[in-house]
């Protein structure tokens, strides 16, 4: 691809940006919150550890998506079930809840970085990708700002180290999962191609 629209640039660096930035609003804080509610030891360090379990699921659902589905809708999809279960994480004080529910977020999240990035390749020159995935790091960034954000606006006195950050990351999630819809269609790479375990 030698050149894209304005238009389809926006899209994708706003896809970018909010993809990194909902994950870090609540992934930061999370240990906070963890300790502010009482778990501690060895069930503290599984629910830190989901993260790490999505990333074992990533290259799956990738797989599935490349030969089977529009990059596009699975990663609307996968923001949608994202956002469910993190409001769910959000009404959750025990340590079993919370771990099975994070987990079931991080399975549907982790796989949308490697997601985004074909999405962006796909409809992007190659030179501009960088221009385009640096939104992420900047979404990431500009998480911190929710803290400050929800200080002054809501007057709160609290924000890191509550449920309020999951909250947060469901709402953006629902947001992302919508400017998703917007995207340029990306069509299954490895359509037809047969899937094996090895590949993933």
């Amino acid at each position: 691809m030698e050149s894209m629209s304005m238009s389809v640039r926006v899209k994708l660096s706003v896809m970018m940006f909010l993809q990194f930035m909902l994950f870090a609003v609540w992934w930061v804080p999370l240990a906070a919150y963890l300790g502010n509610i009482g778990i501690e030891g060895n069930f503290k360090s599984l629910i830190l550890s989901t993260m790490a379990f999505g990333c074992l699921a990533s290259p799956i659902i990738g797989m599935i998506a490349d030969r089977h589905f529009a990059s596009q809708k699975v990663l609307a999809t996968l923001n949608i079930v994202c956002a469910i279960f993190l409001f769910l994480a959000a009404i959750q004080t025990s340590p079993v809840a919370l771990f099975v529910l994070l987990l079931i977020a991080m399975l549907c999240y982790m796989p949308s970085w490697g997601l985004t990035s074909a999405i962006a390749m796909s409809n992007s020159p190659t030179e501009k990708f960088p221009q385009i995935r640096v939104f992420g790091s900047i979404g990431w960034v500009a998480s911190g700002l929710f803290s400050l954000v929800a200080l002054k606006v809501f007057k709160i006195e609290l924000f890191d180290g509550t449920k309020l950050p999951m909250i947060c990351g469901a709402v953006c999630c629902l947001i992302a999962a919508a400017v998703n819809f917007t995207l340029p269609n990306t069509p299954p790479p490895a359509k037809g191609q047969k899937a094996s375990v090895i590949d993933a």
